[in-house]
């Protein structure tokens, strides 16, 4: 797997972003792009970076580009990881950050 920063250039800036609360009081970064023209109005998407970082990475931006012509997409990055606060649990409490998210 290859960790290096990508050369890519940044897909496109998202729409909004925010600090999210988790249940248990951690503060997780997210991102918001709003969905294109032609996206569905009943689809949703929530992206985590997973082990490739963050969700500022350009990797993970056009990701979310790609998703947001089919509806609204919110990346966030794990506690731990970016700006979010906490530790990895690897796992455990990270289920409380996408719960943020998709609320």
């Amino acid at each position: 797997m290859d960790l290096r920063p990508s050369s890519r250039p940044p897909a496109r800036r998202p729409s909004r972003a925010a600090t999210l609360l988790t249940a248990d009081g951690e503060r997780v970064s997210a991102a918001y792009d709003a969905p294109r023209a032609a996206a569905s109005p009943t689809t949703a998407f929530a992206v985590s970076h997973g082990f490739t970082g963050g969700w500022r990475r350009p990797d993970n931006r056009a990701i979310a580009a790609a998703l947001a012509a089919y509806g609204p997409v919110v990346s966030y990055d794990s506690r731990g990881h970016g700006r979010s606060s906490g530790v990895t649990t690897l796992g455990d409490a990270e289920v409380l950050d996408l719960d943020a998210a998709v609320r």
